[in-house]
C-alpha cells in the first residue's frame, strides 16, 4: 500500500465522522428544543463556526511555529478528545430553559462534542500541509486531499438517512462512532511514523505545480475573489434549500440534495484533473439567466414538483461546479499560502451560512436570498474590465434590460398560469436577453440585484389577494383573501381557511369541517369534552367548535402564528369557549403542566415537514399522562409524501393503545380531504367509536406492524416516505392542457 493512501484514509474517515456526528447530535437535541428549524439552524451555524475556528487554529500555528513543530504538537491534539467524548460517554443533554435557545444550544454543543468536533475540523487542512511538507511524490498537488475529504463528507451525509438512521438507534450510532474515532487515531499514528517530513522544510520548486494560464498571483484582489466565490457557492446551495422548502415542497428528505451537490462540486474540481467542461464556463451568463428563469417559473404553481426540483438542482450543480473550478484554478502555486487559501474559503462559507440561515429570514419577506446568490456568483465568476464597449452596444444592452424588466413586471398580471406558448416565449426572451448581455457582465449582475430588491413589490402588486406576508425562522407565512375566503399559507401549504361573511365565519372549514374525524368528535352529542388541548394553532379553527363552559388550550411554538390568527382570523375572538394560547414547544410545556384533557389534538406540522419528536413513544406517553382515563388523542396525519397515519398507528400499538384510522374526501375549496388517527387507551371507548363512525380499526393492519415504532432515539423517515406519490406528479401532469 502506498503511504499516500494512509492520508487518504485519515481524510476520508475524519470527514465521514464529522458529518455523522453533526447529524447524530442534532437528532439528539431536537426533542429537547422543540424540533424546530431554528434548532437545526443553530446547529448548522455552530458547525460552521467550529470549522472556521479549526482552520484559524491550523493557519495561525503553522505560520507561527512552522509545520515540523506543529506536526509534533498535533499528535497530542488528536488524542485530546479521549479525555472527553468519545473517550468518555456523551454528556447528558439538559437544556437551560431560562437561556435563549441559540446560546443554550451553543453551550451544549461546546461541552458535549466541542473538543472532538474541533479536532476533526482541523484534520483536512493539517494533512494537506503534512503532504505538502513531506517527501512523498504526491506533494506536488496536496489539494487532492480536499476532494477525498469532501467524498467522506458526501458519503457521511448520504449514508445517515438511508443506512445509519434506518437500521440503528442513537445509542448504537454513538457506540459505533466512538469505535470509528479510535480507528482514525490508529491510522493517524501509523501515518505519523511512516510519512516523514522533508528534511528541508521548504516549498517545492514552481515546476512541481501544474501552472495554468488562469492562475492568479497571490495578492489582495485574488484573496477577495476566493472569498466571493466561497460565499456565492455557500449562499446558492443554502438558498436552493430554502426555495425547495418554501416554494416547491417542504419535504425534509429532499433537503440533502443541495448539500450533496455542493460537496460533489468540490470532489470533481479539487482533483489532479479538475472536472468542469468548457461549455459551462463559456456559458455562465446563460446558466445564471436560466437560474433566474427557473426562479420566475417556480412562482407559478403549475409545473410538477419533480420537474421544478430537477431543474433547480441541475442548475445548482452547474453553478457550484464553476465556482469551485474557479477556486481551484486560482489556488496558490506554493505551499506557503495553502492554509491562507482554505482559511478564506472557510470564512466565505461561514458568512454564506449566516447570511442565508440567520439574516435572510429577518430582512427578506420572500426567498430573495436565491437572487442574492445568483448576484454573488455573477460578481465572483465574471472578470470585469473597463474596456470601452461603445455607445451603440451600451444602448442595445440597456434596451434588452428594459424589455426584460417590463416583461418580468407585467407577466404575473397577464399570465398567471403557463401554457406552452407563453412558457416558450418567456424562455426565448430570457435566452435572447442574457445572450445579448454576454459582453456586459456588469449589466448581468445589475439584473439580479435589481430583481432581488424589487421582487417583493412585483409579487405583492401581481397578487392583490395578499393582505399579509411575514417570514421568520419557523416559516414564510402569507394571508390571502379571495372570493370571500381568508387563507393562511406556510410556503405553499394551506394551514387554514375562514369564510369572511360574518354570518358564516364561525363555520369550521378546511381540515376541520364537520365531515372530518375531529369534526365528528366535536359535534358528537355523546362526547362532551370540557377541557381540550390542541398542539398547533394554525388559524385556530378548533375554537369554532367551542361551547360555553369548555376550555381550549393551544400550544404553539411560533409566537407570530398567534399574532396572525388573532389579527387576521376570527375563530379565537368569536369562540364561546375559554381559549388561551401557550407559546412554546408542546412537549416541554406539557411536561411542566398539570393540565389534564378530555381531548388532545395534535396538528403541529410546519408545512409538510415532520416534527419527529411529537410522534415518538416518549411523546405519546406524555400525551397519555395529560389525558383523562377515557380521553382521546387525535392526530392529523394528512401529508402528501409521508405516511404519518401508519406511523401514528404503529406508535400507538407499541404502547398498547387502540388506534383508529379515518379519511374523508374533498368536496370543495372549503372542504379538504384529510387523514386522522384517533387513539384511545380504553377498549370500550374504541368499540363505541367503531360502532358509531365509519372508521377503520388499525390495530390489526399488517402494514402497521411492518414498520418500526419511533422513539426519541430512533426515527426513520425513509420507511414511511411515499416515493410513488412523489414521482406520480410527472405522470399525472396535464400535458394536453399545457400545449
Amino acid at each position: 500500500m502506498k503511504k499516500i493512501h494512509l492520508l487518504y484514509a485519515v481524510n476520508f474517515l475524519a470527514a465521514f465522522l464529522l458529518f455523522q456526528i453533526e447529524l447524530i447530535i442534532a437528532k439528539i437535541l431536537l426533542p429537547s428544543f422543540g424540533g424546530s428549524y431554528l434548532v437545526w439552524g443553530a446547529c448548522v451555524v455552530f458547525f460552521q463556526f467550529a470549522l472556521l475556528s479549526g482552520y484559524i487554529y491550523v493557519h495561525a500555528l503553522i505560520k507561527a511555529k512552522g509545520f515540523k513543530s506543529y506536526h509534533l504538537w498535533y499528535l497530542g491534539l488528536i488524542l485530546l478528545p479521549l479525555l472527553f467524548f468519545p473517550g468518555r460517554n456523551l454528556p447528558g443533554i439538559q437544556p437551560h430553559h431560562n437561556w435563549p435557545m441559540v446560546l443554550d444550544i451553543f453551550s451544549l454543543l461546546i461541552f458535549s462534542i466541542g473538543p472532538v468536533f474541533f479536532v476533526l475540523s482541523t484534520i483536512s487542512l493539517s494533512t494537506q500541509s503534512w503532504l505538502a511538507s513531506s517527501d512523498l511524490y504526491e506533494k506536488r498537488n496536496p489539494y487532492t486531499l480536499y476532494a477525498v475529504s469532501n467524498t467522506g463528507s458526501l458519503i457521511g451525509l448520504l449514508t445517515y438517512p438511508f443506512l445509519v438512521e434506518y437500521f440503528l438507534d442513537v445509542n448504537t450510532q454513538i457506540m459505533l462512532w466512538r469505535i470509528g474515532y479510535l480507528a482514525l487515531i490508529a491510522i493517524y499514528l501509523i501515518a505519523f511514523f511512516l510519512i516523514k517530513i522533508s528534511p528541508k522544510n521548504v516549498p517545492p520548486s514552481p515546476s512541481d505545480f501544474p501552472v495554468t494560464k488562469n492562475a492568479l498571483p497571490i495578492h489582495h484582489q485574488t484573496m477577495i475573489r476566493w472569498f466571493l466565490l466561497a460565499v456565492a457557492a455557500s449562499v446558492m446551495f443554502l438558498s436552493v434549500t430554502n426555495v425547495i422548502t418554501y416554494e416547491i415542497t417542504p419535504c425534509p428528505l429532499l433537503w440533502i440534495g443541495p448539500l450533496a451537490i455542493y460537496l460533489l462540486s468540490f470532489i470533481l474540481t479539487f482533483n489532479t484533473r479538475p472536472f468542469c467542461p468548457l461549455w459551462i464556463r463559456k456559458n455562465m451568463h446563460l446558466i445564471l439567466g436560466a437560474c433566474f428563469f427557473v426562479f420566475f417559473l417556480i412562482q407559478q404553481t403549475y409545473f410538477p414538483l419533480m420537474i421544478l426540483f430537477s431543474m433547480i438542482l441541475i442548475l445548482l450543480f452547474l453553478v457550484c461546479l464553476c465556482c469551485q473550478y474557479e477556486l481551484y484554478m486560482s489556488r496558490p502555486q506554493g505551499n506557503q499560502d495553502l492554509t491562507t487559501f482554505y482559511l478564506i474559503i472557510s470564512l466565505g462559507g461561514c458568512l454564506g451560512g449566516i447570511l442565508v440561515t440567520w439574516i435572510a429570514p429577518l430582512i427578506f419577506p420572500l426567498a430573495q436570498e436565491y437572487l442574492l446568490g445568483i448576484s454573488l456568483v455573477a460578481i465572483a465568476v465574471f472578470k470585469y474590465t473597463t474596456t470601452n464597449i461603445g455607445l451603440r452596444k451600451t444602448i442595445v444592452a440597456s434596451c434588452l434590460l428594459l424589455v426584460l424588466g417590463i416583461v418580468i413586471f407585467l407577466f404575473p398580471f397577464y399570465f398567471p398560469k403557463y401554457t406552452a406558448f407563453n412558457f416558450f416565449a418567456l424562455l426565448i426572451l430570457f435566452g435572447a436577453v442574457f445572450s445579448g448581455l454576454r459582453a456586459f457582465p456588469g449589466f448581468i449582475s445589475c439584473v439580479f440585484i435589481t430583481a432581488m430588491v424589487l421582487w417583493p413589490c412585483i409579487y405583492l402588486l401581481a397578487d392583490n389577494t395578499n393582505i399579509h406576508t411575514q417570514r421568520n425562522y419557523y416559516g414564510m407565512y402569507t394571508v390571502k383573501v379571495s372570493h370571500g375566503i381568508a387563507t393562511l399559507f406556510n410556503g405553499r401549504i394551506v394551514h387554514g381557511r375562514q369564510i369572511i361573511d360574518p354570518a358564516e365565519r364561525n363555520t369550521p372549514v378546511s381540515y376541520y369541517h364537520g365531515e372530518t374525524a375531529i369534526g365528528r368528535i366535536l359535534l358528537d352529542t355523546q362526547f362532551h369534552p370540557k377541557k381540550i388541548g390542541v398542539i398547533g394553532l394554525g388559524t385556530g379553527t378548533v375554537a369554532a367548535y367551542g361551547k360555553p363552559g369548555q376550555s381550549i388550550d393551544y400550544y404553539e411554538l411560533d409566537p407570530d402564528i398567534y399574532s396572525i390568527a388573532k389579527d387576521h382570523f376570527f375563530f379565537l375572538k368569536d369562540s364561546a369557549a375559554n381559549v388561551q394560547c401557550i407559546i412554546g414547544d408542546a412537549r416541554i410545556e406539557l411536561s411542566r403542566s398539570t393540565n389534564v384533557y378530555d381531548l388532545l389534538i395534535i396538528d403541529a406540522f410546519s408545512g409538510d415537514s415532520v416534527p419527529a419528536h411529537l410522534l415518538t413513544e416518549e411523546a405519546f406517553r406524555e400525551y397519555k399522562n395529560h389525558l383523562t382515563p377515557n380521553g382521546l388523542l387525535v392526530i392529523h396525519t394528512s401529508n402528501d409524501y409521508i405516511d404519518l397515519t401508519t406511523l401514528a398507528c404503529r406508535v400507538a400499538r407499541s404502547l398498547n393503545a387502540f388506534p383508529l384510522a379515518a379519511y374523508n374526501m374533498a368536496s370543495s375549496n372549503l372542504i379538504f380531504s384529510s387523514h386522522w388517527v384517533i387513539i384511545s387507551w380504553d377498549e370500550t371507548r374504541k368499540n363505541d367509536l367503531l360502532r358509531r363512525f365509519p372508521w377503520v380499526d388499525a390495530s390489526s393492519e399488517k402494514s402497521v406492524m411492518r414498520i418500526k415504532s419511533w422513539k426519541d432515539s430512533y426515527s426513520n423517515i425513509i420507511e414511511i416516505f411515499e416515493f410513488k406519490e412523489f414521482l406520480q406528479q410527472v405522470t399525472t401532469f396535464n400535458y394536453l392542457k399545457f400545449w
